[in-house]
């Protein structure tokens, strides 16, 4: 449903001839897609991180065009060193250094931004952990009342009690 919609959205955002392909495919065998595209984790976790987090959605796709650049650029730069000019090298060298500027700077961009986000978490959990401190006999008196109710209920004995299944099966004690 909703993340196969999202997995074709985000084969778009990387190669829209693939989207349009899945689009088509999915139109035949909808089932087959997506078992494919659930099947397919790194595709699955940018839907879910499309999802869950879109601004962070945009970088990590921004980092993934700059490592496809970054790998087009050398492998050209490879190729003009066999047959190329001093000035096809150099340019192809400035476009490469310019793209691994680019990808080096989003990745530390990217790191940043995660050990903030997981200090605002750690904040988050850390007040979480203070309120439950301080509501300690609240929340042990909440769980001992559901937990006798739950048993009660499920047995049908009452707090202290014996349940009647307990008093039926119990083998009769004779008395002196």
């Amino acid at each position: 449903g909703e993340l196969i919609d999202t997995c074709i959205e985000v084969a778009g955002d990387l190669d829209p001839k693939l989207a349009a392909k899945l689009s088509e495919l999915r139109e035949k065998n909808p089932q087959e897609v997506a078992r494919r595209l659930l099947g397919s984790r790194r595709l699955l976790e940018l839907a879910q991180l499309k999802q869950r987090d879109p601004e962070l959605y945009k970088v990590k796709l921004f980092e993934l065009e700059t490592d496809a650049n970054v790998a087009r650029l050398a492998i050209e730069y490879c190729r003009a060193r066999q047959k190329g000019t001093q000035d096809e090298l150099a340019e192809l060298q400035g476009e490469l250094q310019q793209q691994v500027m680019f990808q080096v700077g989003s990745t530390l961009r990217s790191r940043a931004d995660y050990i903030c986000r997981l200090e605002e978490e750690v904040q988050r959990l850390d007040a979480k952990l203070k309120e439950d401190l301080s509501a300690f006999n609240g929340l042990v008196a909440a769980r001992m009342d559901h937990l006798l109710n739950c048993a009660a209920r499920r047995s049908k004995v009452p707090p202290g009690g014996v349940s009647p299944d307990a008093q039926r099966d119990a083998p009769e004690i004779p008395s002196e």
